[in-house]
């Protein structure tokens, strides 16, 4: 039975619906990435993974992520994101994890972590040039579990994609010297309230004294703005040298050997390794002693120290830069901070933490957010109620920082309309400006239909075209309209058609409108050509992929003989005498048997000689002719590019390959039509066929050319070679793709053509195969389609060749319309990989300055 063209189409989009989230949309299903052990100290000897996954109808964490880089910059990973999670546990030191694929604009972010409620982030990493690929790169804890969100800048950014992930030892000193961070409480989605106290400590996990024999000296911590400093309560270890040493917090401190400045942070202050001028004994300036060195002497291992801090949120933000709560952790040793004089490593962090501080809940209202309906519409609301006693200013901004709203709290319900699916910028303040909080609000997109228009043709004469919809979600209300050639309208999902060509597709759910779809809708009835003479006819016919038999029946019953695989003759006619055929093809296209009729009627007159096809340069002529008796009337046609059209002779120069056509008639009245082709740089299709050509394995080969030109050939495994022919004694798969000649005519002007071999099994004596390839020259067919892809369906290689000239963007596109792959060149031709997509239906779009071109492509394994 057949199908629409879009079957599978819809066969995805309703296994995505039947799906729904994916298993490991929440941290809690989190997917673990097994990783074997490290073989030695570079990243070639580490253990890697590879594994591919997608973010297609994953919901965002709540409440969203907010990452900044640095220590006062305002988060640059900021909003809802489409987000999956997955688990690991390196074995070494250094970890480095890359992602490319579908989402446009990829997220990664590093949590260390036993749960998912103790979750501290520690690396995270996005792109945001829209390259679709991102590299994150941490130090780790060997042994230490991990959280690993993936995710795109933004909800709507979804789609299939790779990771890479490779764990490490790096065995340089700076890297052997590393701790652990933990909090109490930890984060929620790396955000604490405002006001809120947390506790952190860090444990020396290991130290490497290195070749300078550096003793552990300082462990300086940066802090972001949003924490306040005034409330600051530290507890220092004992000292291993204690009590000749001890470990205190100090707001600064100068090194004496480097002279630099450090802090704050803990710093050992000791009675011995006074190498500085005026140093005392436990004098309180750890700049000038060593380090604590007892804890492992020269060997590298762990050491037995814990520092802790207890520290307040600032309960005064008034911008969203000051909310950040980043913390950066370095270790010091004591030929960098203190008196011992070589040292091994600057204060490059050991440890990051990112966090951002959430406005305090009882200085905020509540905001009751309704989403857009639509996600092209503004028609969100929120409405704002409740809050803090007292007089407070409302100001809502958007995320270009427009003015959305400014007002006084009130004590009624107060509510805003109109709000564009987005991000905005909700502050609470004081009449001063002295108290601020802030907060983000999202307003989700609503419904976000996308239509499909699909066909089936009519494969039987007075068989109608089936017209078939599609949409990517269900709705109470479905509204379809079709609208196509000679006034056509419907408002079935459905419809019946008779007319091939353009239909357009306007669908609306629940009052939500779809992109305008559009199909290209044909007849599958064969369509028949048939050239007159006067004592024959030639009918004929185009090829497409998948035909694979055909059948001729002479319904006027003359007798008839085959001239190729999609020309058939009926000859021994009489002038004026009809012959009627019908043609049956057989294939494994969208019609497996389709018929078509045709019937013409021999010449009266005699044919006169014309000019043969010929091949000009770009911007020459070429003089055309009809050998007809006097007092005879010729009429060329189209008159682009000729000098006259009721002449016998004009002269015809036109820019692109043209056939011109000439009405004779004769002074008894009787009339007959020819054709002359005229090629501007190309050779014509009946000396290099415009498809592609099939060659025998192993056979020999050979294409001739007229003389008269010069011919240079260049074919796929490099061979270059002159002459009117190109000959192959024995071919080989090698020969499959593209061959060029150079053309140079005899009026010394020179063009390129080109034409596409293809190998086939003959052994067997198999019967002819018609080429199911396409053409190896796109150009206009006349509906404006100048991009050709195949094969299709495509295994692992696509190969797309486009007429256009110029610069061109092509886009491939899952059904449900997410952007899966983007490219851009200049070439005629590109190749493109599909092994990296599911199987499933896609659109390719090509974009040039001729306009859009969409065609649809079927990906199989």
């Amino acid at each position: 039975m057949r199908r629409p063209w879009f079957t599978l189409l819809l066969n995805v989009s309703f296994f995505a619906i039947a799906l729904g989230q994916p298993s490991n949309d929440n941290c809690e299903n989190a997917i673990f990435i097994p990783l074997g052990p490290t073989a030695g100290c570079t990243a070639a000897a580490g253990a890697a993974a590879t594994l591919s996954g997608d973010n297609f109808d994953a919901t965002p964490s709540t409440p969203v992520f907010q990452f900044a880089d640095g220590l006062g910059a305002g988060p640059a990973f900021n909003g809802p994101s489409a987000d999956v999670w997955y688990e690991l546990a390196p074995a070494g030191n250094r970890l480095s994890i890359s992602m490319e694929g579908g989402v446009e604009f990829p997220v990664l972010a590093l949590f260390q972590a036993e749960d998912c409620t103790s979750a501290l982030p520690i690396a995270w990493s996005a792109d945001t040039t829209g390259s679709g690929a991102v590299i994150l790169e941490a130090r780790t804890e060997p042994g230490q579990t991990y959280l690993l969100l993936v995710g795109g800048g933004t909800l709507s950014d979804q789609g299939a994609f790779g990771l890479s992930i490779t764990t490490f030892e790096d065995c340089s000193t700076c890297a052997r010297r590393r701790g652990v961070l933990a909090a109490d409480p930890p984060p929620v989605n790396g955000h604490y309230q405002a006001g809120q106290r947390v506790q952190f400590c860090y444990q020396i996990t290991f130290w490497d004294p290195g070749l300078s024999l550096e003793w552990l000296h300082g462990v300086e911590i940066q802090f972001g703005p949003g924490w306040d400093r005034s409330t600051l309560e530290t507890i220092a270890p004992d000292a291993c040298t204690a009590p000749d040493g001890r470990w205190d917090w100090y707001d600064s401190w100068q090194g004496c050997n480097t002279g630099d400045s450090f802090g704050p942070g803990f710093a050992f202050d000791a009675a011995y390794g006074l190498l500085c001028p005026g140093a005392g004994r436990l004098d309180g300036d750890p700049g000038n002693n060593f380090g604590d060195g007892p804890c492992s002497s020269i060997t590298a291992a762990a050491l037995p120290l814990e520092f802790c801090w207890t520290i307040q949120v600032s309960e005064d933000f008034s911008t969203i830069e000051e909310a950040n709560l980043n913390m950066e952790v370095s270790l010091l040793g004591d030929g960098y901070s203190g008196s011992w004089m070589p040292f091994s490593c600057d204060g490059e962090p050991a440890t990051a933490f990112f966090a951002t501080a959430m406005p305090e809940a009882s200085l905020l209202p509540n905001i009751d957010i309704v989403k857009a309906p639509c996600s092209t519409d503004c028609d969100g609301i929120a409405a704002i109620s409740g809050g803090a006693s007292g007089v407070w200013q409302y100001k809502i901004t958007d995320e270009g920082g427009g003015l959305i709203y400014d007002g006084l709290a009130q004590p009624v319900p107060d509510t805003l309309y109109s709000l564009c699916p987005g991000t905005y910028h909700f502050e609470v303040s004081n009449l001063s400006g002295t108290i601020r909080q802030a907060t983000l609000i999202e307003i989700e997109a609503g419904l976000s239909p996308e239509a499909q228009a699909g066909f089936i043709p009519g494969c039987l004469p007075g068989e109608p075209i089936q017209l078939v919809a599609g949409i990517n979600i269900s709705g109470a209300n479905i509204t379809y309209r079709w609208t196509g050639p000679n006034g056509f309208t419907s408002g079935m999902a459905s419809p019946s058609v008779d007319d091939p060509g353009a239909y357009f597709l306007d669908v609306e759910v629940d009052g939500c409108h779809a992109p305008l779809a559009t199909i290209q809708a044909e007849n599958g009835v064969p369509e028949i050509r048939c050239e007159a003479f006067p004592d024959r006819i030639v009918f004929s016919w185009a090829t497409t992929p998948g035909d694979t038999a055909y059948a001729v029946d002479v319904l006027s019953g003359q007798a008839g003989g085959w001239l190729s695989a999609n020309a058939f003759e009926v000859s021994g006619l009489a002038p004026g005498e009809e012959a009627s055929i019908e043609l049956t093809k057989h294939g494994t296209g969208l019609c497996p048997t389709s018929i078509g009729e045709a019937t013409c009627r021999a010449l009266t007159c005699p044919l006169p000689m014309v000019t043969p096809d010929t091949t000009i340069c770009r911007g020459q002529s070429v003089r055309l002719w009809a050998n007809v008796p006097p007092n005879t009337t010729a009429v060329w046609s189209p008159a682009d590019g000729l000098s006259c059209t009721n002449c016998i002779a004009p002269l015809a120069s036109p820019a692109t390959n043209t056939t011109y056509q000439v009405n004779i008639t004769y002074p008894d009245g009787c009339t007959a039509t020819r054709e002359v082709a005229v090629y501007v740089s190309s050779l014509p299709e009946s000396i290099l066929p415009n498809t592609s050509i099939p060659y025998c394995l192993g056979a020999s080969w050979e294409l001739c050319l007229p003389e008269g030109n010069e011919y240079l050939w260049f074919s796929p495994v490099g061979s270059i070679s002159t002459g009117n022919c190109l000959t192959f004694p024995l071919t080989t798969e090698l020969l499959t793709g593209r061959h060029t000649v150079r053309v140079t005519l005899p009026s010394g002007c020179e063009f390129y053509d080109y034409f596409y071999l293809y190998p086939k099994n003959c052994v067997g004596g198999s019967d002819i195969q018609i080429g199911l390839t396409p053409s190896a020259r796109p150009v206009d067919n006349g509906n404006g389609q100048t991009a050709r892809a195949y094969p299709n369906p495509a295994q692992h290689l696509l190969h797309v060749e486009m007429a256009s000239p110029g610069f061109k963007t092509l886009c491939f596109f899952r059904a449900d319309g997410q952007r899966v792959g983007e490219w851009a060149t200049e070439e005629h031709f590109l190749e493109i990989p599909t092994g990296q997509f599911p199987p499933g239906a896609y659109w390719l779009e090509v974009r040039s300055a001729l306009g859009r071109e969409r065609l649809k492509v079927v990906v199989m394994r």
